[in-house]
């Protein structure tokens, strides 16, 4: 079995499926978590390139910023992942609050940005 490369974090499973089968398409190796709580067991447990993260999860999540909050544990942990941010509906705050971490290299809204998603994965996959 091939080493999972990219983490997917979405409470949403259509979403998660969605993603994973369009880059599993482009033969990126995919893994999903569903919450901040998994998705920190999993990265702990394996060495992540990339995390694509929404950044609002559901209410039920230990975390309150969904991943925002992995993105700050990367950043204490694990600064050689990078991460890509999604939201359904993003805000310039959001944005910026992640971008200034040094892990996120990219803000991309879930519906509209699927194109700069793809192009922003396979720059960061590039530079390992």
């Amino acid at each position: 079995m091939q080493e999972s490369l990219i983490l997917i974090v979405d409470d949403l499973p259509n979403w998660q499926m969605v993603l994973k089968r369009l880059l599993s398409e482009l033969n990126y190796h995919c893994d999903t978590a569903s919450s901040s709580q998994e998705a920190i067991d999993m990265l702990s447990k394996k060495d992540y390139k990339l995390a694509i993260l929404d950044i609002r999860l559901e209410e039920g999540d230990i975390y309150n910023e969904g991943g925002i909050d992995i993105v700050n544990w990367l950043v204490n942990t694990h600064s050689q992942t990078k991460a890509i941010m999604l939201s359904g509906h993003p805000t310039e705050e959001f944005a910026r609050k992640t971008l200034l971490s040094g892990i996120v290299v990219d803000f991309c809204h879930k519906s509209s940005d699927i194109d700069r998603l793809i192009e922003s994965v396979g720059k960061v996959m590039q530079s390992f």
